[in-house]
């Protein structure tokens, strides 16, 4: 689907989205421990629902309120015996890919792993070596994976370099198969503020978790599982409603739910309410200052096409370093913002720095596009590419798929006084009419 957007001046509230970081940990923390927890705010994400649909698929017991929320009756069951096989879809999400996969190899069934869109190109190799290395089965295949094995909880070692999501999709297999574990850390940890949430969400839930520079060390307390949890907004998905205070002259948007920066806990233990991503909620304080921005994506890749469309709308520029982290996303956001930037007259030029990592420099001012913008089938490349649009205006491809980490991204749009007029091609219509659904 194309969406048109028009300029304007955005003005106006938003509710910040629910974090997907926070909602994926949640559910597979309940359900990797024994209690029942009600949990509210996760969300209905596409990637949110690959992870409830993918636990359920392990045995979990999840049921969908009337009101939204999710109960979970924790311990996962083994779906079949030893020598079987289940089969997983995660869609297009990371997230629940990695976080499940050391699930998998904690009962010995054989798991295949659907995976759609890009995903299956996405970096695995820190998973597929700990198979090598402790003789379980891991064989890529043409839509995913296919995994079986053990995992020695006792023996285990990954590079973070690779990703923070790998160290806890380990975390996890230590806390399901309730043993005291260790995971020896061999690199130096990128976004190593989500490990720490990781850590945090699983203390909640009864484990007691340490974070070093060369390892974590996971083992349960007894504490009881919290009756309720709440999750909090993400600011990183917002962020293109943030940057529009930096970026665009005249704007005014206030997000509500945006006072936290960092991962806080509030209640009595019993009903918990988690809110704030880390680090990647920080944006307003990377576009302060004067003069090009500068900032080093290493911890918080997601939010570079973001902060790149801001330097070019607010004619700052900017110079970002390790630009390589956005590649291996769901596209290779790196090279996809410096095509869709050229479009607005922006010159992006990436070089090699003496360590091996790319750095991006943008130029500042923009004109109307003068073609249609490619969405690259990426949420963040799309929400991005919404930012200029609003000061230009400009068409832009796959719209839809803002649905992986904000639904309503376009309403909330809207709701700014930002106009977008949404047209799908029918298959096989011959040349039909698009049809056409604006919103304002």
């Amino acid at each position: 689907m194309n969406v048109t957007v028009f300029p304007g001046i955005p003005h106006g509230t938003v509710c910040l989205p629910p974090s997907k970081s926070i909602a994926h940990r949640v559910l597979v923390c309940a359900a990797i421990t024994e209690g029942t927890t009600r949990i509210y705010g996760a969300g209905t994400s596409s990637d949110v629902t690959a992870t409830v649909n993918c636990l359920r698929g392990m045995g979990a017991d999840i049921i969908r309120e009337n009101d939204g929320s999710y109960t979970v009756h924790g311990g996962l069951s083994a779906s079949g015996a030893e020598g079987e096989k289940r089969i997983l879809d995660c869609g297009e999400s990371a997230s629940t890919l990695r976080f499940l996969l050391p699930l998998c190899l904690c009962d010995g069934i054989g798991t295949e792993i659907k995976c759609s869109g890009r995903l299956p190109q996405r970096p695995m190799g820190p998973y597929e070596e700990l198979c090598r290395r402790v003789g379980a089965e891991f064989r890529r295949e043409r839509s995913g994976y296919y995994v079986r094995g053990r995992l020695n909880v006792t023996d285990m070692e990954i590079d973070p370099s690779k990703g923070s999501q790998f160290v806890t999709g380990l975390m996890f297999a230590v806390g399901y198969l309730k043993k005291e574990g260790e995971i020896r850390l061999t690199g130096l940890a990128v976004s190593r503020g989500y490990i720490l949430m990781t850590a945090k969400i699983m203390e909640i839930f009864g484990y007691r978790v340490t974070v070093t520079e060369g390892k974590v060390t996971v083992s349960r307390t007894g504490k009881s599982t919290p009756s309720t949890v709440t999750v909090g907004g993400d600011m990183s998905a917002a962020a293109v409603f943030g940057a529009f205070g930096s970026a665009v002259r005249g704007a005014d948007v206030r997000i509500l739910g945006g006072e936290y920066d960092v991962l806080a806990e509030y209640g009595d233990g019993e009903s918990v309410c988690l809110c704030g991503v880390q680090d990647d909620g920080r944006y307003g304080e990377y576009m302060s200052g004067d003069g090009p921005v500068r900032i080093s994506l290493r911890d918080v890749p997601d939010l570079g096409p973001i902060l790149m469309a801001a330097a070019a709308v607010s004619g700052r520029g900017g110079e970002f370093s390790h630009a390589e982290r956005l590649q291996g996303k769901e596209s290779d956001r790196l090279y996809a913002m410096k095509e869709e930037l050229s479009a607005f007259g922006v010159d992006m030029t990436v070089s090699e720095d003496d360590d091996g990592s790319l750095t991006a420099k943008v130029s500042g001012g923009i004109h109307t596009p003068v073609r249609i913008l490619q969405g690259h089938k990426d949420h963040r490349i799309v929400m991005a590419l919404s930012l200029i649009c609003a000061v230009t205006g400009g068409s832009i491809t796959d719209a839809e798929c803002v649905g992986k980490s904000y639904p309503v991204f376009w309403e909330d749009l809207a709701s700014l006084g930002i106009s977008t007029d949404f047209k799908a091609i029918p298959h096989n219509s011959g040349g039909a009419d698009a049809q056409s659904r604006r919103q304002t």
